[in-house]
């Protein structure tokens, strides 16, 4: 890049744009301040990111270099999307890290970023996630939520597709680390996300997370989120919407019997463990049936490997199809969809989630 465009990107220097590209990075002031590119203080990368001062184009040159990023993404005119840390529902906020909190949000507002690019260009399913009363119970919440939704009493055949056919934009991510679960979130109270991990493998653990996330989005808007007990009322919620109250009381046996849970796994979609609690809850099988039954998975091993293989996670599509849609309508590349948010196409690697050509979401363009 020349001279006279390096002057013109500190002309339009952002220092939120700086932060974020830090903090995709997963990188605190000081550990940035530290690459050997750079010859910076903390307190001099803190000035740049809140409007104190402008780097020189060569500082502009090296930041670049060393986030990852072209000089251009430095530039503000592009629309940007805060996200504040008490908008997102993470499990818990004393067994994860402020890094990998930060870490995580950067990624959600660049997914929101391109979220917006594409919703210029492609007709997203619409957001259809019902308000339920305050007082409304998780199980009267997941009946209510099944009869509006047209789910019946089945199972359901796929979870993180229901999200996306109901507006909900979901995707598959590596965490920054094993303590970070699931997590969701509203952009601008229009749009909501669901991030789904993905080193918590197991198909029925990726579907209750799914099945999670949906209530924080559907009851917990405007609640703070890591209290225990807003987690709490999610999982019970999970339980009711996954295993419906009516199916389960007359598939669910009233003693532990193993092979009879297997075959509900298979197919309900959900853990065998997750199918004694529910029955247990339920009051199909006592407490101490219970307790006998989740003894005997742990001298199994089942707590952590449980038999029945369930397959791969379930994979959202919606960004993927969307960007293949307007490729093959408007001669659209990825490599445009990159500039538009200054990256290199490989930084949206990340966003593409795994193609499925079942059960689509229906888009048209726009």
């Amino acid at each position: 890049m020349g001279r006279e465009e390096l002057l013109a990107i500190r002309q339009l220097f952002d220092g939120r744009r700086l932060e974020q590209a830090r903090e995709l990075r997963g990188l605190l002031k000081s550990e940035l301040a530290d690459v050997d590119v750079l010859k910076l203080s903390a307190s001099a990368i803190g000035q740049f990111e809140s409007g104190v001062s402008r780097p020189s184009t060569a500082t502009i040159a090296q930041l670049s270099m060393a986030l990852g990023v072209p000089p251009e993404f430095f530039a503000a005119g592009r629309p940007q999307v805060d996200l504040a840390e008490n908008n997102v529902h993470f499990r818990s906020l004393r067994s994860t890290s402020k890094r990998d909190r930060t870490q995580a949000r950067a990624q959600v507002r660049l997914l929101a970023e391109i979220v917006g690019v594409l919703s210029r260009r492609v007709r997203l399913p619409a957001v259809d996630l019902p308000e339920f009363e305050p007082d409304s119970s998780p199980a009267a919440v997941a009946v209510g939520l099944r009869e509006l939704w047209g789910l019946g009493d089945g199972p359901i055949s796929d979870m993180v597709r229901l999200l996306e056919r109901h507006g909900v934009v979901v995707v598959r991510l590596d965490a920054p680390s094993e303590d970070l679960d699931a997590f969701s979130c509203w952009i601008d109270a229009q749009k909501p996300y669901v991030v789904l991990t993905t080193n918590k493998g197991s198909a029925d653990r990726s579907r209750f997370d799914a099945a999670h996330e949906l209530y924080h989005l559907v009851a917990h808007q405007d609640a703070s989120p890591g209290d225990q007990t807003l987690e709490t009322q999610a999982h019970q919620f999970a339980a009711a919407f996954l295993m419906p109250e009516a199916a389960m009381r007359n598939e669910l046996p009233s003693q532990v019997d193993w092979r009879h849970f297997a075959e509900l796994k298979l197919r309900w979609g959900v853990s065998m463990a997750a199918l004694i609690r529910r029955a247990r809850d339920l009051g199909l099988i006592s407490d101490e049936q219970y307790r006998r039954g989740m003894m005997d998975m742990s001298r199994r091993d089942w707590r952590r490997h449980e038999p029945v293989d369930l397959g791969e996670p379930e994979q959202p599509e919606l960004l993927r199809r969307a960007i293949e849609l307007v490729a093959k309508g408007r001669k659209y590349t990825l490599d445009d969809l990159a500039a538009e948010v200054a990256l290199p196409a490989s930084a949206l690697d990340p966003f593409k989630p795994t193609l499925d050509v079942s059960a689509l979401p229906e888009l048209s363009l726009s």
